[in-house]
C-alpha cells in the first residue's frame, strides 16, 4: 500500500519512520505540507515526493491511502475530502473537535465505504458527552473497535 502523509511535522515524521523501510506492505511515497520548505530535507531523506496540495495527492492514482497528522481543527474537512476521493485513511486522534463534526465525517466515510482507521472521539475538553449513551447503544470510548485499539499493541498496517 502506497501512502501519503499529510502533515510531515514532528508527529507525522514519527508515523512515517515507524514503517518506512521496515514494512513489507506499506510505504510512504508522498508528503503534503503547508510549508514545504520546512519539510524538504526530511522528505528527500525519506524518498517522498512533496507538495502543498492535498487535492493533487487525492487525485494521484499511485497513492492508495492518506495518513492525517495535521492540526485537529483541520481533521473533519480533511476526513471528508479524503473519503470523497475514495482513498483509505488513517487519522491521528482526535478525528474532530466536536461530536457534531465527528458524526458528520463518519457519515460521509460510511456512505462512501472507504477504510478508516482512527478514533472518532474529540479531545478530552470537548468530551462532556463521552459517558452519555447515544442512539446506537454504545458509549463513546466503548465501541469495540476503539477498545481493540487500546487492548492490543498498535502497529500501522
Amino acid at each position: 500500500m502506497r501512502l501519503a502523509i499529510v502533515g510531515p511535522g514532528r508527529w507525522g515524521r514519527i508515523l512515517v519512520e515507524a514503517v518506512q523501510g521496515i514494512s513489507e506492505t506499506v510505504t510512504f511515497t508522498h508528503a503534503v505540507a503547508r510549508s514545504p520548505a520546512k519539510a524538504a530535507a526530511w522528505c528527500a531523506a525519506q524518498d517522498l515526493s512533496l507538495s502543498d496540495d492535498l487535492s493533487a495527492a487525492l487525485a494521484d492514482p499511485d497513492i492508495d491511502g492518506i495518513v492525517l497528522a495535521t492540526p485537529h481543527s483541520q481533521h473533519k474537512d480533511q476526513l471528508i475530502q479524503v473519503a470523497k476521493a475514495g482513498k483509505a485513511l488513517f487519522c491521528e486522534k482526535p478525528a474532530a473537535l466536536t461530536r457534531t463534526s465527528v458524526e458528520a465525517a463518519i457519515e460521509v466515510i460510511k456512505g462512501v465505504g472507504v477504510v478508516f482507521c482512527g478514533r472518532p472521539q474529540p479531545p478530552l475538553p470537548a468530551r462532556n458527552w463521552a459517558d452519555e449513551s447515544d442512539d446506537r447503544g454504545w458509549r463513546s470510548g466503548q465501541d469495540p473497535a476503539c477498545r481493540r485499539q487500546h487492548e492490543q499493541p498498535c502497529r500501522l498496517w
